[in-house]
């Protein structure tokens, strides 16, 4: 069904992890040192990565920040496994440019449901920005105010400048100015940007992206214009940042 490589896992969660996807269909490469981790990227890149904390040669988090730098990697889905479990660990490998963190020990159910989310939103953007392309005759675009996204691309200008944003970023933006004027809760953006059943997801993992997207959009992210939040009610990209 899908290649997917697992980096720098520990022994016996890489055989089991390696037996559960492969039972689902899916081919796996492994890799315990970063350089090679690194060549399977670069020359046959899968469609997803799960990387844990032991390369050799890199940290693993080091390891996902080098990897959102070269243009193979700039869309990869990547899931990060950790044994730290509290929340400035996972602000952490958000902030790496992964798209999920797991805290160690998982139900390996939970992780193969994480993947499938994972690789079925990747399938929808690409089916979705192949059908507008087709139609529109030219590269899907939303605009918002200063905010123009590539849809296809992920790529990102403000007032003409462009901004780059990881893969998650973008689509939680996208997601954002398809609902702008309206308040969006963080369930719901769960559910929609990430896929994730309600009531499962992480509050967090919302607030860290939101507070991400207005470090790079926002002229003063204490001040919010663009990107405000609405007591009780989520977030919302408004009309008068559209101004």
């Amino acid at each position: 069904m899908a290649s997917i490589l697992l980096a720098g896992l520990p022994y016996e969660l890489e055989g089991a992890v390696n037996r559960a996807l492969a039972a689902q269909g899916h081919a796996v490469n492994t890799a315990r040192e970063a350089d090679q981790a690194l060549r399977v990227i670069t020359r046959s890149p899968p469609a997803l990565a799960i990387v844990g904390t032991g390369l050799t040669g890199s940290k693993g988090l080091h390891f996902c920040s080098h990897v959102r730098n070269i243009p193979e990697g700039q869309d990869l889905p990547i899931i990060f496994l950790t044994d730290r479990d509290s929340l400035a660990d996972k602000l952490d490998g958000f902030a790496a440019g992964v798209d999920d963190v797991i805290t160690i020990p998982f139900h390996l159910p939970e992780l193969i449901l994480r993947v499938d989310a994972l690789l079925r939103y990747t399938v929808y953007c690409e089916y979705t920005s192949r059908q507008s392309a087709q139609v529109s005759g030219a590269r899907p675009q939303r605009r918002h105010g200063p905010i123009t996204l590539d849809r296809q691309s992920g790529e990102v200008w403000l007032s003409g400048r462009h901004v780059t944003l990881t893969p998650v970023e973008a689509r939680l933006l996208d997601y954002l100015m398809a609902c702008a004027g309206r308040p969006t809760s963080a369930e719901e953006l769960l559910r929609h940007v990430w896929d994730q059943p309600p009531g499962v997801g992480d509050p967090a993992l919302v607030r860290v992206h939101i507070r991400h997207l207005r470090d790079k959009l926002e002229s003063d992210p204490t001040a919010p214009k663009l990107l405000k939040t609405v007591s009780r009610r989520g977030y919302c990209l408004t009309s008068e940042g559209a101004s």
